[in-house]
Protein backbone atom coordinates (compact mmCIF):
# COMPACT_ATOMS: atom_id res chain seq x y z
CA UNK A 1 0.00 0.00 0.00
CA UNK A 2 1.48 3.52 -1.24
CA UNK A 3 1.23 6.35 0.87
CA UNK A 4 -0.46 9.38 -0.41
CA UNK A 5 2.74 11.77 -1.13
CA UNK A 6 4.14 9.15 -2.92
CA UNK A 7 1.19 8.09 -5.06
CA UNK A 8 1.30 11.64 -6.20
CA UNK A 9 4.81 11.00 -7.68
CA UNK A 10 3.43 7.56 -8.94
CA UNK A 11 0.88 9.58 -11.15
CA UNK A 12 3.33 10.17 -14.22
CA UNK A 13 3.47 6.67 -14.69
CA UNK A 14 -0.30 6.33 -15.14
CA UNK A 15 -0.96 5.79 -18.85
CA UNK A 16 2.19 6.14 -19.92
CA UNK A 17 3.25 3.56 -22.52
CA UNK A 18 6.03 0.92 -21.97
CA UNK A 19 8.21 1.36 -25.35
CA UNK A 20 11.07 -0.94 -24.05
CA UNK A 21 13.07 -2.45 -21.70
CA UNK A 22 16.76 -2.71 -21.57
CA UNK A 23 19.82 -3.62 -20.08
CA UNK A 24 23.01 -1.83 -19.44
CA UNK A 25 25.79 -3.54 -17.52
CA UNK A 26 23.69 -4.92 -14.90
CA UNK A 27 21.21 -1.98 -14.75
CA UNK A 28 17.60 -2.58 -16.34
CA UNK A 29 16.21 0.88 -18.09
CA UNK A 30 12.05 0.75 -18.36
CA UNK A 31 11.18 3.24 -20.69
CA UNK A 32 8.26 4.71 -21.18
CA UNK A 33 6.67 7.84 -23.45
CA UNK A 34 7.15 11.38 -22.15
CA UNK A 35 10.34 11.59 -20.64
CA UNK A 36 9.62 8.92 -18.07
CA UNK A 37 12.18 5.98 -17.00
CA UNK A 38 12.60 3.10 -14.22
CA UNK A 39 16.19 2.13 -13.63
CA UNK A 40 16.72 -0.41 -11.39
CA UNK A 41 19.84 -2.08 -10.07
CA UNK A 42 18.41 -4.98 -8.19
CA UNK A 43 15.75 -7.78 -9.05
CA UNK A 44 12.47 -7.48 -11.26
CA UNK A 45 10.16 -10.19 -12.30
CA UNK A 46 7.54 -9.75 -14.92
CA UNK A 47 4.57 -11.46 -13.72
CA UNK A 48 1.46 -12.76 -16.54
CA UNK A 49 -1.28 -14.86 -15.87
CA UNK A 50 -0.32 -15.06 -12.29
CA UNK A 51 2.91 -17.01 -13.32
CA UNK A 52 6.37 -15.46 -13.62
CA UNK A 53 6.84 -15.11 -17.10
CA UNK A 54 10.55 -13.73 -16.59
CA UNK A 55 12.87 -12.07 -14.20
CA UNK A 56 16.18 -10.37 -14.27
CA UNK A 57 17.43 -13.10 -12.02
CA UNK A 58 16.73 -15.14 -15.20
CA UNK A 59 18.69 -13.81 -17.53
CA UNK A 60 21.53 -15.74 -19.54
CA UNK A 61 21.00 -18.37 -17.68
CA UNK A 62 20.10 -21.23 -19.67
CA UNK A 63 18.20 -23.86 -17.33
CA UNK A 64 18.95 -26.81 -19.78
CA UNK A 65 16.72 -24.41 -22.76
CA UNK A 66 18.75 -24.88 -26.37
CA UNK A 67 20.32 -20.83 -25.27
CA UNK A 68 20.37 -18.56 -22.70
CA UNK A 69 17.40 -16.83 -21.41
CA UNK A 70 16.28 -13.92 -23.03
CA UNK A 71 14.11 -11.38 -20.23
CA UNK A 72 15.06 -8.44 -22.31
CA UNK A 73 13.56 -10.33 -25.26
CA UNK A 74 10.50 -11.54 -23.48
CA UNK A 75 9.83 -8.34 -21.65
CA UNK A 76 9.38 -6.87 -24.52
CA UNK A 77 7.03 -9.37 -26.09
CA UNK A 78 5.32 -9.37 -23.18
CA UNK A 79 4.99 -5.99 -22.20
CA UNK A 80 6.80 -3.31 -24.49
CA UNK A 81 3.70 -1.13 -26.08
CA UNK A 82 1.52 -1.61 -22.77
CA UNK A 83 -0.19 1.22 -21.00
CA UNK A 84 0.26 1.38 -17.28
CA UNK A 85 -2.75 1.41 -15.66
CA UNK A 86 -1.94 1.34 -12.24
CA UNK A 87 1.37 2.12 -9.94
CA UNK A 88 1.68 1.29 -6.31
CA UNK A 89 4.88 1.15 -4.13
CA UNK A 90 5.33 -2.01 -0.90
CA UNK A 91 4.69 0.52 1.71
CA UNK A 92 6.66 -2.27 4.20
CA UNK A 93 9.56 -2.49 1.58
CA UNK A 94 9.29 -0.47 -1.43
CA UNK A 95 8.64 -2.66 -3.82
CA UNK A 96 7.10 -0.68 -7.12
CA UNK A 97 4.38 -2.91 -8.41
CA UNK A 98 3.44 -1.57 -12.14
CA UNK A 99 0.34 -3.29 -13.56
CA UNK A 100 -0.88 -3.45 -17.43
CA UNK A 101 -4.08 -4.87 -16.84
CA UNK A 102 -5.55 -7.65 -14.92
CA UNK A 103 -3.06 -10.30 -16.03
CA UNK A 104 -0.13 -8.47 -16.65
CA UNK A 105 2.42 -6.67 -14.21
CA UNK A 106 5.91 -5.49 -13.45
CA UNK A 107 7.39 -5.67 -9.79
CA UNK A 108 10.75 -3.99 -8.81
CA UNK A 109 12.31 -5.11 -6.07
CA UNK A 110 13.44 -4.17 -3.25
CA UNK A 111 15.63 -6.74 -1.47
CA UNK A 112 18.64 -4.92 0.68
CA UNK A 113 19.13 -2.65 3.85
CA UNK A 114 21.68 -0.52 2.43
CA UNK A 115 21.55 -0.14 -1.33
CA UNK A 116 19.11 1.44 -3.75
CA UNK A 117 17.03 0.00 -6.36
CA UNK A 118 15.29 1.72 -8.50
CA UNK A 119 15.14 5.45 -9.44
CA UNK A 120 11.93 7.04 -11.47
CA UNK A 121 12.85 9.78 -13.46
CA UNK A 122 9.68 12.22 -14.55
CA UNK A 123 9.62 15.52 -15.75
CA UNK A 124 7.91 16.37 -12.05
CA UNK A 125 11.48 15.16 -10.34
CA UNK A 126 12.93 11.56 -9.42
CA UNK A 127 11.67 9.37 -6.82
CA UNK A 128 14.52 6.91 -5.60
CA UNK A 129 13.66 3.79 -3.59
CA UNK A 130 16.88 3.79 -0.95
CA UNK A 131 18.09 0.90 1.24
CA UNK A 132 15.24 -0.53 3.39
CA UNK A 133 12.36 0.54 1.31
CA UNK A 134 12.58 4.29 2.20
CA UNK A 135 11.56 6.51 -0.75
CA UNK A 136 13.30 9.63 -1.47
CA UNK A 137 11.51 12.55 -3.78
CA UNK A 138 13.81 15.05 -5.52
CA UNK A 139 11.28 17.61 -7.18
CA UNK A 140 13.02 19.22 -10.85
CA UNK A 141 14.57 22.70 -10.38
Amino acid sequence: MSHAADDEWLEALIGRTLRAVEEHDHTWVFAFDAEVVICTYADWRLMVDGRIRVSSHDHGHVFGLPRPVDAVLESNRSVAGRIVESATIGSDTGDLRLEFGRSVRIELLQLSTGYESWDLSTPRGRTICTGGGCLVHLPRE
